[in-house]
This record gives C-alpha cells, structure tokens and sequence, in this order.
C-alpha cells in the first residue's frame, strides 16, 4: 500500500523530482498512468485495481493485458 500512496502522492500532485522522470516512462506507476489515462471505459481501470490488492505495481505494469 505505501508504494500505491507514495505514486498517487507525485503524480497526483505533479511532485516529481524533475522533468525527466515525469516523461521517461520508466517507473511502473508512469506506465500504468498512462494505461488507465488511455483506457476506453472501466473494465481496465478495474482490473487494475484488482490487481493493486494482491500485486505490486511493477508485476502489473509487465502484465500483457495490461
């Protein structure tokens, strides 16, 4: 959960340590991010946060319906 609160807290807030993180794309939560923005409807929005409460966010990001 502290790896969930401490994504939702940066990109939320735009708090990132520089520019270049926030469009390297490297970090799972960037990836992820960018799925659920791009996502038609709910159904992977849901999935992902099924996900959320048993994996962490770099075995979701790797995921290949993700």
């Amino acid at each position: 959960m502290s790896e969930l609160i401490k994504w939702a807290d940066i990109v939320d807030g735009a708090q990132y340590a520089n520019a270049k993180d926030a469009v390297d794309l490297v970090a799972p939560a960037m990836r992820l991010t960018l799925v659920i923005e791009g996502s038609q409807g709910s159904g992977t929005v849901q999935k992902i946060i099924r996900m959320m409460q048993h994996q962490s966010l770099e075995e979701i990001a790797n995921d290949p319906e993700i």
